[in-house]
């Protein structure tokens, strides 16, 4: 299911990195700005439906949702034979931005947090270097035939395409 959603950010990177597939920094920002975007879609869209989920819940289900939400526009433009670049590019810009705006919305009525104890800075350096090993191991041009080929063969295909067909083979 991340194929659809990852789909504009193909665009997006075949725009500043012709080599097909490969690591970019650009990939790993609209990434984050996806990430980000989902949750405050997802937590916009609970808020305005009125459910109240607790903390941990509230963050987990709107990220899911978000992300659902995305993936269900992307598919049926898809299937409507209207998935353009310029079409989903436009698309992942405007969700993108719904979605921050939407996370800026839920921080500004939250309010100002309350004073918390300080982190021991052992944990702060454990964090800190398992988040850099990871950044590293995710900028890392991937070499695994299954990343590269075959889970791209129908993102790829739809974008050249414009549309989403029903496909005999993958290639």
């Amino acid at each position: 299911m991340t194929q659809w959603v990852l789909l504009p950010a193909l665009y997006l990177k075949s725009a500043f990195n012709p080599a097909p597939y490969s690591s970019s920094p650009v990939l790993l920002l609209a990434g984050v700005a996806m990430f980000i975007a989902s949750l405050g879609l997802g937590v916009g869209v609970l808020r305005r439906l009125g459910l109240r989920l607790p903390t941990p819940f509230l963050q987990i289900t709107g990220i899911v949702l978000g992300v659902q939400i995305y993936s269900l526009v992307v598919q049926l433009l898809a299937m409507a034979g209207l998935a353009s670049s310029g079409l989903l590019t436009g698309l992942w810009l405007a969700l993108t931005g719904a979605g921050i705006g939407s996370m800026i919305a839920v921080f500004r009525a939250q309010g100002r947090p309350r004073k918390q104890r300080p982190v021991p800075i052992l944990a702060l350096a454990l964090v800190g270097a398992a988040a850099a090993i990871n950044l590293l191991a995710a900028l890392a041009p991937s070499s695994k035939i299954d990343e590269v080929y075959y889970h791209m063969l129908l993102p790829q295909r739809i974008a050249s395409d414009q549309a989403l067909h029903f496909y005999h083979r993958p290639i």
